[in-house]
């Protein structure tokens, strides 16, 4: 198994509210499963477990106040070896629609 330290940065596109865009925690990777925590969006801790398809990762989600788990799809980008542009689908509980743009940086010889 694989670790490593994240930083991500984001943007909500198309949500009203103000949200938290400065994410640290971490990711572990083992083959194509991956798994961690990070500080979210409502500045709370979220845990995540997914699968990663490539440049997919797709995977379940907890520490959002919209319900205790949620679906997580989320498209990446390497623009450097231990950095990502990522996009991911997003609402809020009042079923707002919107979209997740950011760059992630990783210590620690993980994506």
């Amino acid at each position: 198994m694989n670790c490593a330290a994240i930083l991500a940065l984001s943007v909500h596109i198309a949500l009203p509210g103000d949200f938290n865009e400065v994410h640290p925690g971490f990711k572990c990777e083992r083959g194509d499963w991956i798994g961690g925590a990070f500080y979210n969006s409502e500045s709370a801790v979220s845990a995540f477990l997914g699968y990663d398809f490539g440049n997919v990762e797709i995977g379940l989600v907890s520490g959002y106040e919209y319900a205790p788990i949620l679906p997580m799809v989320r498209f990446t980008y390497d623009v450097a070896p231990a950095a990502q542009m990522f996009l991911a689908p997003t609402a809020t509980p009042q079923g707002d629609p919107g979209l997740v743009f950011g760059i992630q940086f990783s210590v620690g010889g993980i994506k």
